[in-house]
């Protein structure tokens, strides 16, 4: 072998070995890239969902303060409106026991309330109230009842109220309490 020869061969043999270094350190430098692509991409999605998780909590903790808020503010809608219809329903009956004490219906419940507090106070005296609005009355009522009548100073919107002053007792049988009780009471 002449040393052109030996020098191809060499050449060749180097070339071989060059050849495969480059090839496997490419072939190395791929899958290297790859995996590091694949931990990327995982660490990419990992990230991706936890972000999404964390959004996705924001959106429903902010859509669930939202759904409670306005939950509360038709709450509160409702309630004033439960509260005027009340109110308008009470009005209408004051309204009405204006008209019904205007009656001699209302004249003879009077009396029949006086007679159950004369019953009640037996042989102890007794003072019975009636509204300043029912002061007309008072001089058919006292005739009727034989008894003393007075003008209470606190507004009862109709009935009476009897004071028995032996007994240390209050009987109320006033429109005012009443109205006060039901409404008080009242439920839809």
């Amino acid at each position: 072998m002449t040393l052109k020869e030996k020098l191809s061969n060499f050449k060749e043999c180097a070339i071989n070995d060059a050849n495969m270094q480059s090839h496997t350190l490419i072939k190395d430098s791929e899958e290297n890239i790859k995996n590091s692509l694949n931990d990327y991409d995982k660490k990419a999605k990992e990230e991706y969902e936890d972000r999404l998780r964390i959004e996705s909590s924001i959106i429903v903790n902010k859509n669930n303060q939202d759904i409670t808020r306005e939950a509360l503010n038709i709450r509160q809608q409702v309630e004033k409106r439960r509260l005027e219809l009340v109110n308008e329903l009470f009005n209408e009956l004051e309204n009405k026991l204006k008209d019904y004490k205007q009656t001699e219906e209302y004249r003879e419940l009077l009396i029949k309330q006086i007679d159950k507090v004369k019953e009640f106070a037996k042989e102890s005296e007794f003072i019975v109230y009636i509204d300043k609005s029912d002061k007309d009355l008072l001089d058919q009522l006292k005739k009727c009842a034989n008894i003393n009548i007075e003008i209470s100073e606190t507004i009862i919107k109709g009935g009476i109220r009897a004071v028995i002053k032996d007994k240390n007792i209050m009987l109320n049988y006033t429109f005012a309490d009443k109205l006060s009780d039901e409404r008080a009471n009242f439920t839809f």
